[in-house]
């Protein structure tokens, strides 16, 4: 069987003609074809919208921005310095936190016992109860200061401190004495 081949001008008609083709102007509106999800054009995000109901406190609160600025000032005055390595729970309250993944931070004066912890972790008002009904089982005792519903630790609970543990906003805070709940930057 013998092939054709086609002379050499043929092939270079056929693609003018095609190209003049895809010059002309229709006169009428062409029909739209399906796009691919692939090249489908992407929605634009919904404008933000602003709402004056309150909404809850950021989960990315470090311990850079836990305190009010007060707070901070003072215990920078006092010597404490925040210790990022080896910090040691405050009993098994502050523990508990902790495993649960709370945002645990300790401020501690060097060469000394002298220290501060702060221990925050959002969680649901119905947790919270849980937890509440449990500490207040244990000992701990209730009372609106400095906050309404500070649960304290009892007498025993440490050798130095007697921590604190409240609720606001769907997040429990957990400090190691409790006039510190006002020198959180959410509550203060």
């Amino acid at each position: 069987m013998t092939r054709r081949l086609a002379p050499a001008g043929a092939g270079t008609m056929i693609i003018a003609a095609l190209l003049a083709g895809c010059a002309m102007t229709p006169t009428t509106s062409p029909t739209p074809t399906p796009t691919s999800a692939a090249s489908a054009p992407t929605a634009s995000p919904p404008e933000p919208t602003t709402s004056a109901e309150p909404t809850a406190a950021p989960a990315d609160v470090t311990c850079d921005d836990v305190l009010t600025d007060a707070e901070y000032a003072s215990l920078e005055a006092d010597g404490l310095v925040p210790r990022t390595e080896n910090v040691v729970t405050l009993g098994p309250v502050m523990a508990d936190l902790a495993d649960e993944g709370a945002l645990v931070c300790n401020w501690a004066k060097p060469q000394s016992d002298i220290a501060m912890w702060v221990v925050r972790l959002p969680e649901s008002d119905a947790a919270w109860q849980a937890r509440r009904d449990e500490l207040l089982a244990a000992g701990w005792t209730e009372g609106d200061e400095p906050l309404p519903s500070t649960l304290t630790a009892p007498a025993d609970y440490d050798s130095n401190y007697i921590p604190a543990i409240g609720h606001a906003d769907g997040v429990t805070y957990f400090v190691s004495g409790a006039r510190f709940l006002t020198s959180i930057a959410a509550l203060g």
